[in-house]
């Protein structure tokens, strides 16, 4: 009976040589040395002063079952000197204990086709390096069934469990489906760059070609790589820093211009995904081995496109009154010229919002104006309007175009006396989706000479028609002093005043005199009688 080997296969039998005769056999052992001789001075240098580094010897069997049924079976892994657990992956060849390999590129052999590499990739990183007896003897039974059972059927080796038989076949048909399901052909890396309201993201993704599915995203944050950016930072201020797949990661660019341009790479390694195999490939007639997760696979990808810059942006804004006299009742506005002020630590450029490479538009900006009045006194400058003073009305003006002039609402003035502007711009005004987190507050000194209006007082209505005018009363004068009183007698003036009198009293008195008397009619007498 031929025996059967430790890795469940049978042993090579050995020839029985022909006995050659003592002559022919001297002569044969001359050549030979001869030969031997010249060939070790050729390769000397070769073989003997530097030993092949890849020649790593099968020392024993490492995890899973030994069967002494029918000279010896071992259902399970085998441990090479350097510590590497592996499966054998011929059935009908010998047994890998004691034999010497080394390790090559599965995909450079040709053995396995894409789909079956990718299983077999799954199997050597999940369970060929197990130190649990039953995962390793069923991680040999699901290797053998992708690579060749040869004369043997899956319950037939796991029977050479024993009584872990049934739990070692259940386990090794639950590795095949799952291979199945998420063994992959390889693995490709992504950046995608996103705007979160208004700031910008950069998110690199893992997608793996399946053998069942095709494409499948990895689940996020299941594996780490490495990014780096130019033209931007991340949110400490650093270009270099450990990322997860599928993971947002902020990224604030800090160029005074509106728009940057910016770029990101993105490195992984290790990753368990992709048909790369690494086999121990046997000098001799041994089995070859599938190594235990020596292979895995590496992604990259960079990305550039302009993104809009993160800089606050504070606004400037110089105004003049549409008219520095008015009449009651009169409407005027304010002329609104609006700037960019630059800093060291905000934007030379008026900002922009969109989504990564574009479109973009400018952030809208609103001005408030507010007309107050009016004041009696002349107005003073001041750094702050009163608390207290009387607002006329309050207009707005949203500006969507950027830097330029812009006329305000009118407002319509109340009565005599004096009105001033004045302005203020508030980051809450703009929704931060559309750049207000960017907007730096600005407000206008109180009292600025280009901002202020003055109604005089009207004249006074004239009179109702048909009515007549009311002499104005007049304004009292000072009181005059008295005559001074004059004495009884005198001279001079006085005497000439009673003889002036005097003169006239004569005068009336003889024209009195001479006035012509009638004649009485004849016949006829008035008679007066005494005491009549």
């Amino acid at each position: 009976m031929t025996p059967t080997s430790l890795c469940g296969t049978r042993a090579t039998e050995t020839p029985t040589p022909t006995v050659p005769t003592p002559g022919g056999r001297r002569r044969r052992a001359s050549i030979m040395m001869l030969v031997l001789t010249v060939v070790a001075a050729v390769l000397a240098p070769l073989f003997f002063a530097a030993p092949p580094a890849s020649a790593v010897p099968v020392t024993g069997r490492a995890f899973g079952y030994y069967s002494s049924e029918n000279g010896g079976f071992w259902l399970g892994s085998w441990r090479l000197a350097d510590g590497t657990l592996a499966f054998c992956v011929n059935t009908e060849r010998g047994t890998p204990n004691g034999a010497e390999f080394s390790y090559a590129d599965g995909a450079a052999l040709g053995w396995y086709s894409p789909d079956d590499a990718a299983r077999l990739a799954y199997i050597s990183r999940s369970w060929a390096g197990s130190t649990d007896p039953t995962t390793a003897a069923a991680g040999q039974i699901a290797t053998w069934t992708l690579t060749g059972l040869g004369s043997h059927t899956q319950e037939e080796l796991a029977a050479k469990a024993g009584a872990d038989a049934a739990s070692v076949l259940e386990l090794a048909r639950r590795m095949l489906d799952e291979a199945e399901m998420s063994a992959s052909r390889s693995v490709g890396a992504a950046l995608e760059l996103s705007r979160d309201g208004d700031r910008s993201r950069v998110t690199a993704v893992l997608t793996a070609d399946t053998v069942a599915a095709g494409p499948v995203v990895a689940p996020a944050g299941a594996h780490e790589g490495t990014m780096t950016l130019s033209g931007a930072t991340f949110a400490d201020g650093s270009t270099t820093a450990s990322v997860h797949n599928g993971v947002p990661i902020r990224v604030r660019v800090t160029a005074g211009s509106a728009v940057a341009d910016v770029a990101a790479s993105v490195h992984f390694d290790g990753l368990p995904y992709g048909n790369a195999l690494t086999m121990a490939v046997s000098s001799g007639a041994a089995q070859n081995l599938l190594t235990a997760g020596s292979a895995s696979a590496s992604a990259t990808a960079t990305v550039s496109t302009p993104l809009p810059s993160d800089l606050p942006f504070q606004p400037v804004v110089s105004t003049r009154t549409s008219a520095a006299v008015a009449d009651e009742g009169a409407g005027i506005s304010d002329t609104v010229i609006i700037a960019v002020e630059p800093t060291a630590s905000t934007l030379a450029e008026w900002p922009v919002v969109g989504p990564p490479g574009g479109p973009f538009t400018t952030v809208p900006l609103t001005v408030r104006s507010r007309l107050l009045g009016p004041f009696a006194e002349q107005i003073v400058p001041a750094e702050h309007p009163p608390a207290d003073a009387p607002v006329v009305c309050e207009v707005t003006r949203v500006i969507t175009t950027g830097p330029g002039e812009y006329v305000t609402p009118s407002c319509t003035l109340a009565g005599p006396g004096h009105y001033v502007w004045v302005e203020s711009i508030s980051p809450t005004d703009t929704a931060p989706a559309e750049g207000g987190a960017r907007i730096l507050p600005w407000t206008s000194p109180f009292g600025v000479a280009t901002e202020i209006t003055t109604v005089n007082a009207p004249p006074a209505p004239p009179p109702p028609a048909g009515q007549p005018d009311v002499a104005p009363v007049p304004t009292p004068e000072a009181p005059r002093p008295e005559a001074p009183t004059l004495p009884e007698t005198g001279s001079g003036d006085l005497s000439r005043l009673h003889a002036a009198v005097l003169a006239l009293a004569l005068v009336a008195t003889g024209a009195a005199c001479l006035r012509p008397r009638r004649p009485r009619p004849a016949g006829r007498h008035l008679s007066v009688s005494a005491g009549a």
